[in-house]
């Protein structure tokens, strides 16, 4: 199945409009601004001729709970989605023995079409259109200035296009333009009327806590902050510490009282990143900028010496600061005269973690989602996955030993393959095993529509071991064979520990020891959800036994985190301990440091 794609086209994932709308799937349609919309039960597809009309929509979409880029995506009919999207195929095609060129798109994760034209006499491939549509009616790129208005039609205007000699649709509009400009312009100010009223009788100053300003704080507190309104499980709650983050990736509390956090700047672009100290002052923290300009950074941590390491794409530096100053000094490339760590492909991004000894362990996450080439043609079965061989191999985790003078040998080593991206680690206090929360594949139906790419394949929490390898990306959840390597030996790749929840996207954990904890949690590990589907979203704990292995439960302590109770998504990425216990957690969806506190007993 497809949609059209004429002229301007807003498409929607119809599971996103189910999930997180306000109102659902009615309310959504009930909130169309016009007759072009027609569906294929995996994309929703509304058509626009005018821009301006178009950014009013999608505007009003945001506002009722869906994500752009993630959950809309803008497509014109010529060139295709206007930025770059990962979940959306476009083509154009022309009807068999037909005149006009037909711009369609497809989910991604479905059925994949073969590139070039389309027969859509096929009965495998059926394309959605809005009841009444003919190929050929709609002229892109000339607006209605060079058309003339005869009359609505089912809900679509019809103007004479003198050039082509023939009659031509756009989406419903206003009978002229004089009265299409007159109701833009009292949305306009019927939109910033409501805004004003609001502001000034219902939002204080640092009252509203979501990136859209649309959301207000309630009225409790949480250890002495204002309490964000999400479901937490009995004896916990959630403030907010501070708030204007961009993009807030890692954070080290250095104690409750001053944190550091890692800004990576919206949009992922290079050097637009940034560090910030946030230091209680009475009953408010204050964010103080250290440095600026870095080159997408993530990770923040402290070795068992007490120095303070950041990870940036290409290097690791150690962090130099005073109560005015800081300054980075590169110990793994940059200038420390160290390789420079790669920065290709799709999870560029690195985690640290260090052992007792001083040790560093960093993330060298996958180029690709699963191995796939370029070009590659449906059904055929790959053999070795170049990427992840050699010491150069991506999907793995390095290990840098420490060297007597307190550098790192310039010759690394793999101490575990087969891990897709490492984005969380963390050794266990208590025995120092390492443990890894693992960002399972994606779209794994289009390789076999048998399988269900919401369900599968799970994420997983590993115990990583030297010199194993953990599956990716011949094997997946506990040793399957993936469509693509479908007669690979699995027995030999380590299983996951612990499978959670598909496509939740587990980026942060951390081990607690239990301290200011209710009993029940005496020895365990936090790990937070940063998937935008509905398993993630929320921040999970697993307990542990006494034999230092995970128990095969999951223990919900923040969730509700949508907008099903009209709050937005939240995204946890870090997730840290401090010296009395607290834990504190960035949300790059919102732009918050946010506290989450025990106070049951």
């Amino acid at each position: 199945m497809a949609v059209l794609c004429e002229s301007y086209s807003v498409v929607v994932r119809k599971e996103a409009i189910d999930r997180q709308f306000i109102g659902g799937w009615k309310g959504f349609v009930n909130k169309l601004p016009n007759s072009s919309m027609c569906t294929d039960e995996e994309l929703v597809r509304v058509g626009f001729l005018d821009p301006d009309l178009l950014d009013i929509y999608v505007n009003s979409l945001i506002y009722e709970g869906l994500i752009y880029e993630i959950d809309i995506v803008i497509i014109d009919q010529n060139d295709g989605p206007i930025k770059d999207c990962d979940w959306i195929q476009f083509s154009k095609t022309q009807f068999e023995g037909g005149e006009h060129e037909v711009s369609m798109c497809w989910l991604w994760e479905g059925h994949k079409p073969p590139k070039g034209s389309i027969l859509l006499k096929d009965e495998s491939f059926v394309l959605a259109t809005p009841m009444g549509w003919s190929p050929g009616g709609i002229k892109h790129g000339v607006g209605i200035d060079n058309l003339k208005f005869l009359r609505s039609e089912g809900g679509l205007d019809v103007y004479w296009d003198e050039e082509e000699k023939k009659e031509v649709f756009t989406t419903k509009k206003s009978k002229n333009d004089k009265e299409v400009k007159n109701n833009k312009n009292f949305l306009y100010i019927l939109l910033l009327t409501i805004s004003l009223i609001l502001l000034f009788f219902f939002i204080q100053p640092n009252k509203v806590w979501s990136m859209e300003k649309s959301e207000i704080l309630s009225n409790e507190m949480c250890d002495g902050l204002p309490s964000v309104p999400v479901k937490t499980t009995e004896g916990f709650c959630m403030g907010l510490v501070a708030q204007g983050f961009e993009f807030p990736r890692g954070v080290l509390p250095l104690s409750s009282e001053e944190i550091l956090v890692v800004d990576m700047g919206r949009g992922w672009a290079r050097r637009k990143g940034s560090l910030w100290r946030v230091v209680k002052e009475g009953d408010v923290y204050k964010k103080i900028q250290l440095l600026r300009n870095l080159d997408q950074p993530h990770a923040i941590v402290k070795s068992p010496s007490g120095l303070i390491y950041l990870a940036s794409i290409d290097k690791i530096s150690i962090l130099e600061m005073d109560a005015s100053n800081a300054r980075l000094v590169d110990v793994i490339g940059g200038e420390s005269g160290l390789d420079p760590l790669p920065v290709t492909g799709r999870h560029p991004l690195k985690q640290l973690a260090f052992d007792s000894a001083g040790n560093l362990f960093i993330n060298i996450g996958s180029a690709s989602d699963n191995c796939e080439l370029p070009d590659e043609k449906k059904g055929n079965k790959r053999g070795v996955c170049k990427e992840a061989t050699g010491l150069e191999q991506r999907g793995a985790i390095r290990k840098y030993s420490i060297t007597p003078n307190g550098g790192f040998n310039r010759d690394w080593e793999i101490y575990a393959s087969g891990l897709r991206n490492s984005m969380g680690m963390a050794f266990d206090p208590l025995n120092q095993a390492l443990w890894q929360v693992e960002s399972s594949r994606d779209a794994i139906s289009k390789y076999d529509p048998k399988l269900d790419n919401r369900l599968l394949p799970h994420d997983e929490l590993n115990l990583i071991e030297k010199g194993n390898n953990y599956g990716w990306p011949y094997c997946y959840d506990l040793g399957v064979p993936s469509p693509e390597y479908p007669q690979h030996n699995c027995s030999f790749s380590k299983k996951p520990a612990l499978l959670l929840p598909a496509h939740s996207t587990p980026l942060g954990m951390a081990f607690h020891d239990g301290q200011y904890l209710p009993k029940s949690m005496q020895r365990g590990l936090f790990v937070t959800l940063n998937g935008y589907r509905s398993t993630g979203q929320r921040i999970i704990y697993v307990p542990f036994n006494s034999n230092g292995m995970p128990k095969k439960k999951i223990l919900n302590i923040v969730s509700g985190w949508d907008k099903s109770n009209r709050i937005p998504k939240g995204a946890p990425v870090d997730i840290k301990v401090s010296n009395d216990g607290k834990l504190f957690i960035s949300d790059d969806r919102n732009g918050n440091l946010l506290l989450l506190s025990y106070s049951g007993r």
